[in-house]
């Protein structure tokens, strides 16, 4: 007769066997244990499910922290950054910082080059005869041998390079006027001074071998009788020291370009001035004018034919 046999092994106190029961060659769950081993199957299941869940929402809630955190210290930092933007404007504003210091300014530009000697031919006989070229005619002009004060008529060489020739200015209207004369009608010197008028200025330079000896202020044309600009010479100097006029006159080759009733056909020229208060002005009637002392210093020391230059 069969038995039935128990495994070995602890069982609860009642009487029910611990392990299901074995039928031919496979194990089946006795009907009394199916249902508390589905619900403790359950359980696990939901175990396990909370668990995951809680961990992905604790990794989210972590990155989540990570990303406010993140977006709090960027906002305080532009929160910072701002404030300090402001403060930094309300600073400039109440304290602007000083102006970068100005470029330095450039030295003066050094005064125009003048010629350190230039040469002056004086008439020989009672006129000359001034050709148009060097060939020998045709004859253009006659200078007479002296000037209307009686001295000895200068012309300014501006061309010795042709042999028996050369080229003067002429003290003869327009203005600017050359010609040629036979180097056999005149003798030639030379002479160092060079005089230069700025009227924008309204300064005279005087040079001496090329370099400035001394500038002065002076007065030139009013706008209805400017002085006229070009290239002149010393033509002729007189004393005059009656009022207006002071010391004396320099009478220039050069001619007003708009005066025709003045001494000498409107001949211009440089002199002293009693009225020193007109200096720096537009004043004359095209001549250039000096103070009494500043002209005193060229009066007996300028020679006749020394060149003179006036400029805008």
């Amino acid at each position: 007769m069969a038995r039935n046999t128990e495994p070995t092994g602890w069982r609860p106190q009642s009487s029910v066997p611990a392990e299901p029961q074995r039928h031919g060659m496979g194990w089946s769950v006795p009907p009394r244990l199916r249902l508390p081993l589905a619900i403790g199957a359950g359980i696990t299941l939901v175990a396990s499910a909370v668990v995951g869940a809680v961990g992905l929402s604790s990794s989210a809630q972590a990155g989540s922290a990570a990303q406010s955190a993140a977006v709090a210290s960027a906002a305080t930092t532009a929160a910072t950054s701002a404030d300090q933007n402001g403060l930094q404007a309300l600073l400039d504003a109440l304290f602007p910082p000083p102006a970068p210091p100005a470029p330095p300014a450039p030295p003066p530009a050094p005064p125009p080059e003048a010629p350190g000697t230039s040469l002056v031919a004086d008439v020989l006989d009672s006129s000359v005869p001034v050709y148009a070229n060097p060939t020998g005619g045709p004859v253009v002009n006659h200078i007479a041998g002296s000037n209307v004060l009686g001295q000895r008529e200068a012309l300014l060489v501006t061309d010795a390079s042709v042999p028996g020739w050369y080229q003067v200015e002429l003290p003869v209207k327009p203005n600017g006027s050359t010609g040629w004369v036979q180097a056999s009608s005149v003798t030639t010197r030379t002479v160092t001074y060079f005089i230069r008028v700025h009227q924008s200025q309204f300064k005279l330079d005087l040079y001496n071998n090329g370099a400035v000896q001394q500038s002065f202020t002076v007065a030139v044309g009013a706008p209805s009788t400017p002085t006229p600009n070009g290239n002149f010479f010393v033509w002729a100097t007189q004393d005059w020291n009656s009022a207006p006029y002071a010391v004396g006159i320099f009478a220039l080759s050069g001619f007003s370009p708009v005066l025709d009733n003045w001494p000498g056909g409107g001949r211009t020229g440089i002199h002293g001035w009693q009225d020193t208060s007109i200096l720096g002005t537009p004043a004359s009637h095209g001549c250039v004018r000096m103070g009494p002392g500043d002209f005193a210093k060229l009066m007996h020391t300028i020679p006749l034919g020394t060149p003179v230059e006036i400029t805008p």
